[in-house]
């Protein structure tokens, strides 16, 4: 066989699966409750597992990703965090076979012909983080001996299948509520398989739920849906103006249903919504027949919505098991935000949520080379969120808080001893030429020449 023989394949260019990838932005069901019972049954005319009552939990997730901005937040620095920095190449290969190392650099740099494995990974991050489970679709080359391609499938449209025969398979549909929409079967990932094209699927595992995966916010699902609600609710008040704060009582009752219902419609088009005319004129032909406006008051209703808003972010971000909000952009009152704090924080997330998904994600690249007799490794990195600079930076934040808590008269004679790059220095300027002076010394004086 020659040096490049087992880069070829038997069919020609891969189908890249995420050209039957469906669109993310998958209208939510209003009313719908995302922590409903999870039916699991058995669709026999389409040989599957269903997910869901109608086959359709994945999208009630990407709905709630959606609509949640703190839920899309966390997710998508996840997703990044588990692709990590770069990948790196472990040669464990002592004979240094030139074939390995061409096959592992192969898949490191080009795992497909259409991504780089940056984007593979971010996409099996994502993946993992939004519904518990990924998917990678392996293509093997002529003799089924080395994994020449790697894609990562969408995988909410993956359902756990079986053959006629009763075995293990995977099915793949961009829309399963589209009966004409075409399936792709997968043969489970096995180097003793029998077809070119297999998927190699990776759950988190749950007591209760072993068919498919549930992501690890499961238990927050309710308040996800909680925040998306608020945010209608915000947008709602806009648009309709002051009209649930007000009620119009009339003296008397109108002729007829139609005559009731012109005067509510001509008031609610003048009156209500962000562009509804603020001052209202109302034309009686007699005192004792003009309506009477009764505000309608909720107390303390700021407050309330506040207590809700701070306590649905604080619920979700625990079903995440984020230990600081900042890791993903999210400001809480009364935090400064520290480099040091924010470093001890993305170590904890690192540790608890991030490791074990990228082990997961490992295992899986070790897996593929392993099974192509490849001893090689292609290790993923983890996320550098701090740089040096940044923490040289928190050493300069601590000596400024220090002088900032300082009297006035210590914190100057502490300056007098300090040199002009020094004092530069913590506020963040660059040195000056001739700045290594303490700030107190006399400045020098050119002697003439005798």
């Amino acid at each position: 066989m020659g040096l490049f023989d087992f880069l070829k394949t038997s069919k020609g260019p891969v189908e890249d699966p995420n050209e039957h990838t469906g669109n993310y932005s998958v209208a939510g069901k209003k009313g719908s409750n995302p922590n409903n019972d999870i039916r699991i049954d058995k669709d026999t005319g389409k040989g599957i597992y269903k997910f869901g009552v109608r086959n359709d939990y994945p999208n009630e997730l990407i709905s709630l990703y959606d609509c949640s901005p703190t839920n899309q937040a966390v997710i998508n620095r996840t997703a990044l965090m588990i692709a990590g920095g770069n990948t790196e190449l472990k040669v464990n290969d002592n004979k240094r076979n030139l074939f390995n190392m061409v096959h592992a650099v192969s898949l490191q740099r080009y795992p497909n012909n259409r991504q780089n494995l940056e984007q593979v990974l971010t996409a099996l991050g994502f993946d993992l983080k939004l519904h518990g489970r990924y998917g990678i679709v392996t293509t093997w080359n002529n003799d089924h001996d080395k994994v020449v391609q790697l894609h990562a499938v969408d995988v909410q449209g993956v359902r756990v299948g079986y053959s006629k025969d009763g075995k293990l398979e995977y099915k793949y549909c961009r829309d399963w509520a589209d009966t004409k929409a075409e399936v792709i079967t997968y043969e489970p990932f096995d180097r003793y398989g029998k077809k070119n094209r297999q998927l190699l699927y990776v759950q988190l595992m749950r007591s209760g739920h072993e068919v498919y995966g549930l992501p690890d916010y499961y238990a927050s699902l309710n308040w996800i849906d909680l925040e998306s609600q608020i945010g209608i609710h915000y947008s709602t008040t806009a648009s309709e103006g002051f009209s649930p704060k007000l009620s119009v009582v009339f003296p008397g009752k109108p002729e007829s249903e139609a005559l009731e219902d012109e005067i509510m419609d001509n008031l609610n088009k003048k009156y209500t919504g962000s562009r509804g005319k603020k001052i209202i004129g109302i034309f009686s032909p007699r005192p004792e027949l003009k309506p009477e406006f009764k505000p309608i008051t909720v107390e303390n209703i700021d407050k309330q919505y506040q207590v809700i808003d701070d306590q649905t972010q604080a619920k979700i971000l625990t079903g995440h098991g984020v230990v600081s909000p900042m890791l993903f952009g999210i400001k809480t009152a009364g935090q400064l935000g520290g480099t040091q704090e924010l470093q001890t924080a993305f170590n904890i997330y690192q540790a608890t949520v991030v490791g074990p998904y990228q082990n997961l994600i490992q295992r899986s690249l070790d897996e593929i080379l392993e099974a192509s007799g490849n001893p090689n490794r292609i290790e993923l990195t983890p996320f550098d969120i701090i740089s040096e600079q940044n923490v040289e930076g928190e050493e300069g934040n601590k000596v400024t808080d220090a002088l900032n808590s300082m009297s006035p008269l210590v914190a100057s004679k502490v300056l007098d001893n300090l040199t002009v790059n020094e004092i530069r220095a913590l506020g963040g300027l660059d040195k000056i030429e001739g700045g290594d002076v303490r700030n107190n010394a006399p400045i020098p004086t050119e002697t003439p020449e005798t």
